[in-house]
């Protein structure tokens, strides 16, 4: 990917950004105020020159990680989660012996 650096654009994400008025006092505010400049993995698929897609169940092979602890999704914990039920769920299929 390192050649291809130059050749990745930014996407643009229009986003509300807390801040400090004049006064100091917080602000949240009720329509996008900034802007976010972001790269995604998936914007280097083109460069490959071999790539393939798998068709999968999001639920057993996909938890973003996209916000902070305390969010209402996509945090470290729900990812834990995700990953202890898909533990549940495959460890009884493959018989293994603890040593």
């Amino acid at each position: 990917m390192a050649k291809h650096l130059d050749d990745l654009e930014f996407h643009v994400a229009e986003k509300k950004i807390k801040c400090v008025d004049d006064s100091g006092h917080a602000v949240d505010p009720a329509k996008p105020n900034g802007i976010k400049m972001e790269m995604f993995v998936f914007d280097v698929f083109r460069f490959s020159p071999q790539f393939s897609v798998l068709l999968v169940h999001r639920d057993e092979d996909f938890s973003p990680l996209k916000n902070a602890p305390g969010a209402k999704e996509c945090t470290p914990d729900t990812c834990r989660q995700d990953v202890s039920f898909l533990l549940i769920f495959f460890f009884p299929l493959f018989p293994f012996v603890v040593v």
